[in-house]
């Protein structure tokens, strides 16, 4: 009986420490450690090359094609687009980018931000009304007004520069068009090299 008693306690306090030891740890709210927009302006425009009024505007240009947060531990619209942006402006890796002390989210968490502002950026409400070429003639001399007036050069509606834009290589795979090796780049790491048209007004 003794031996009974003496096993049904050790169970018990066992089936508690398991209780201690195994309870699901939900996941906290994730508030920045540091307020991004609490920075000074050069430092926020070094962490997002965009000022805090154009960052703001992002935001809320982008906010109907993001979703909202459906739970405490879900990020929030901005954040969403603060990580994306950080990404987009230091061309770092995704797990640096999460473990920021403006974000502090995980690798997995960055890649979905990044996924989700790129959608966004590129829905015909968005990249339509911002990504455009001069369509007429009219369109075309106006541009090229201000371009002389911005930098004194005529006859000019716009300058061209390359970039490579870092990528994860793809996956090796017989049935794929476009072989792995075709985007390493002459710096060693895979990238797409993209051509940019800049005229005035940062457009």
């Amino acid at each position: 009986m003794e031996n009974d008693d003496e096993m049904a306690y050790l169970f018990a306090i066992q089936n508690q420490q398991n209780q201690v030891y195994f309870q699901p740890n939900p996941r906290t709210v994730n508030n920045n450690i540091i307020n991004s927009f609490e920075l000074t302006d050069s430092a926020f425009i070094k962490n997002y090359r965009l000022t805090k009024n154009l960052a703001n505007s992002l935001i809320q240009e982008l906010s109907p094609f993001l979703k909202s947060p459906k739970r405490s531990s879900d990020l929030d619209v901005s954040t969403k687009v603060l990580v994306a942006l950080n990404f987009f402006a230091t061309g770092s890796y995704q797990t640096p980018v999460g473990n920021s002390r403006f974000t502090s989210v995980s690798q997995s968490s960055v890649s979905r931000c990044i996924e989700e502002v790129t959608s966004a950026l590129n829905t015909d409400d968005v990249f339509g009304k911002w990504v455009k070429f001069p369509s007429s003639l009219r369109e075309l001399r106006k541009v090229r007004n201000e371009f002389y007036e911005t930098t004194g050069i005529q006859g000019c509606i716009g300058c061209i520069d390359c970039t490579h834009v870092a990528i994860v290589p793809p996956i090796k795979d017989p049935l794929n068009a476009h072989s792995e090796y075709i985007y390493v780049n002459r710096k060693g790491y895979h990238s797409i090299n993209v051509q940019l048209v800049k005229y005035t007004f940062r457009k």
